[in-house]
């Protein structure tokens, strides 16, 4: 009945018109042929069914600013049949991410918009290299079906969802059509439904390039270091965290967020590395109490950071798309944090290091003072027997002079006689 009342929200048809000064502007440029004919919502799409919470009702305004609530399972490709100047209500958090349930529509509808070559060309081999004004032609289309600020950070966020849900699409692609044993003509010949020729052309043709060979063997490899799945779903977690928030009155710390994003039902951790790095965290936080007597702050949160080894200029890891650390915690303030805690470490290290340097020279000494003990009672012993000697030798000496003088007497005596 919720999806019924649901469904009654939109029109019967389908939006044509309004888009197409947008799409007309996207392939002003494109010389190719249309890709086969098909209905405008692709049925072999996800179609990114959100499940609603009992409290969480979408808003959607309409052009005389009336706005209506509507409850019930919601498809993303309804959204393309929504009633002309009707807008569905998206609040963003501080860090411009999508919540409550019109950010889980949005974030599904997105999926389809990446998913549509005519929007999202696959012939660029990178986001980057997207056109400028095709990406604000994406954000003007966005508007069009939903009601979201006029913010930077806004726009940023739904930019990088088509972007990751747009290179998601194409490694599906791959994975379906880029088979072992296929020559890059049958692959180019496979056109696959709602896709333009010449883009699928483009995208086989730097499948089977060098570079893309690379990229691919080094993705496969930082797949293989990727240990710790989180156990979210489809929901975001930047809803995740709004639903902690009004229902435990508070925000999640991180490394609290980490456990409960990657535990199962039964409150088991995902497997065996995600409660490693729990437990890491755990050890470094007291480690860092008992060395440094330091209870103030949350210790295991920094030490979580530290675990996680993170950079300025990444993302926080556990908060979901687009968060960045100086969004977080401040300009430079991971970094001071880090840095001060691998300070605190080095420290640590230096006075064991001091301590262990002294213990050493301690024994050094003892055993130097034991030697010198020992050469000294040896040299007493050789100076006494040296001197006895000697003693001996004057005593010998002695009476040996005296043999010689009473033998020199004797000598006088012989000559005296001779003479006489």
């Amino acid at each position: 009945m919720a999806r019924k009342q649901w469904r009654n929200c939109f029109s019967t048809s389908t939006n044509d018109s309004a888009t197409e000064t947008t799409e007309r502007d996207l392939h002003s440029d494109n010389d190719e042929t249309q890709p086969p004919k098909e209905d405008r919502c692709y049925e072999n799409e996800p179609q990114d069914e959100v499940n609603y919470e009992s409290y969480d009702d979408v808003e959607i305004r309409d052009n005389h600013g009336i706005v209506q609530k509507k409850r019930g399972h919601t498809r993303a490709k309804d959204i393309w049949d929504l009633p002309e100047g009707q807008k569905i209500i998206v609040q963003f958090n501080e860090f411009g991410q999508p919540i409550k349930r019109g950010g889980g529509i949005l974030g599904g509808w997105l999926g389809t918009v990446a998913r549509k070559t005519e929007f999202c060309s696959i012939e660029w081999t990178d986001w980057r290299l997207m056109p400028t004004d095709k990406k604000h032609i994406l954000i003007s289309l966005t508007k069009k079906y939903f009601e979201i600020p006029d913010d930077a950070r806004a726009r940023k966020w739904i930019l990088e969802s088509i972007a990751r849900k747009w290179k998601d699409y194409k490694f599906e692609l791959k994975a379906k059509y880029f088979k072992a044993g296929k020559t890059r003509v049958e692959i180019e010949r496979s056109v696959p439904v709602g896709i333009f020729p010449r883009q699928w052309k483009s995208l086989v043709q730097y499948w089977f390039s060098e570079k893309s060979k690379h990229l691919s063997e080094r993705g496969k490899a930082a797949r293989a270091h990727y240990k710790t799945p989180h156990t979210a779903g489809s929901k975001s977690f930047a809803r995740m965290r709004h639903e902690y928030e009004k229902t435990q009155g508070k925000k999640p710390e991180r490394f609290e967020f980490f456990s409960i994003t990657h535990k199962r039902k039964d409150g088991n951790f995902i497997n065996e590395e995600a409660q490693g790095l729990v437990e890491k965290a755990n050890n470094i936080g007291a480690e860092r109490v008992e060395v440094l007597e330091d209870s103030g702050g949350n210790v295991v949160e920094e030490a979580f950071t530290t675990v996680l080894e993170e950079s300025q200029c990444s993302r926080v890891k556990g908060c979901g798309l687009g968060v960045t650390p100086t969004q977080l915690f401040g300009t430079q303030f991971p970094k001071r944090k880090r840095s001060q805690f691998e300070v605190d470490r080095l420290q640590q290290q230096m006075q064991d290091m001091r301590k262990n340097y002294e213990a050493k020279i301690k024994n050094m000494k003892e055993e130097y003072e034991g030697k010198m003990i020992e050469m000294k009672k040896d040299y007493e012993g050789k100076i006494a027997r040296l001197l006895k000697e000697m003693d001996t030798f004057r005593t010998e000496f002695l009476r040996c002079q005296k043999l010689f003088s009473q033998a020199q007497l004797n000598l006088i005596e012989f000559q005296d006689s001779l003479h006489r």
